[in-house]
């Protein structure tokens, strides 16, 4: 595979995972032709998005991994949603079906639509915008039978720091990557729309999770698909006095619903 990684705990490997990769080989589907690869404009900052194994499964899942001047600031990080009383999750044994690419004033972008094999055409869409001083993306929630009423879960977007993150983390949140450089990772609220938080998923693994404003265990959000998210964020800079995701903010304001 073309995928780097660090951590042994997300990536795949070992001869179990060597077999599915011959597998996915033999049926044409090698998991590596779904990487997909976005800088900023001054290509300093690159965003991969691709399909990873888990080690904790057999189920290949979309993730992604952030790079700054040519050095990992964000490790095989995973992505989607835990969809109330559906099985796998949203962005688990999932294949690339659309891709296309974009750009703006100050950005680069991507949008890729994911299907889920097996789910009655479960699907989901991911949109990327790589800056110059970070990278913003957001989900869209395609309509499907299953998920035409969605109450969803959980968001289960990861940020991989291979470091041990704080004790109680919060947004916004800002981090170190020794000989990488700094991170801030902060959403854009949407209106209807839990808000993000922060837990851990693993010793150097932080997961979003979403505040349970209806008071059911169960669910956080019941709504109708097609559904568009909150932008998550995260600022890039070399120093933690230059980090700023403001200019971000800015153009990212106009691509909210009024």
């Amino acid at each position: 595979m073309l995928i780097q990684s660090k951590g042994a705990r997300r990536y795949a490997g070992g001869p179990f995972f060597a077999f599915l990769a011959v597998l996915f080989a033999l049926a044409g589907t090698t998991r590596a032709q779904d990487l997909k690869t976005v800088k900023s404009p001054d290509g300093k900052l690159e965003y991969r998005i691709f399909i990873a194994g888990q080690e904790d499964t057999a189920l290949f899942r979309l993730a992604y991994q952030v790079f700054y001047q040519g050095k990992m600031l964000l490790d095989t990080s995973f992505l989607g949603f835990d969809i109330w009383e559906q099985e796998p999750l949203l962005g688990e044994n999932v294949g690339l079906i659309g891709a296309s690419t974009a750009s703006g004033k100050g950005w680069n972008g991507f949008t890729g639509r994911y299907m889920q094999n097996g789910s009655l055409g479960r699907a989901l869409e991911v949109e990327t915008r790589v800056y110059n001083d970070g990278i913003a993306f957001r989900y869209h929630l395609m309509r499907s039978m299953p998920m035409a009423d969605l109450y969803l879960s959980e968001e289960t977007t990861e940020f991989s720091l291979d470091q041990p993150p704080p004790a109680s983390p919060s947004l916004p949140l800002r981090v170190e990557r020794p000989g990488a450089g700094w991170l801030e990772i902060d959403e854009v609220p949407l209106k209807g729309f839990p808000r993000m938080n922060l837990g851990k998923s693993a010793d150097k693994v932080l997961v979003s999770r979403l505040s349970r404003d209806l008071g059911n265990p169960r669910y956080v959000l019941a709504a109708k698909t097609p559904l568009t998210g909150p932008w998550r964020i995260i600022g890039v800079s070399s120093t933690a006095n230059d980090l700023t995701t403001r200019q971000i903010r800015s153009d990212l304001a106009q691509t909210m619903p009024q």
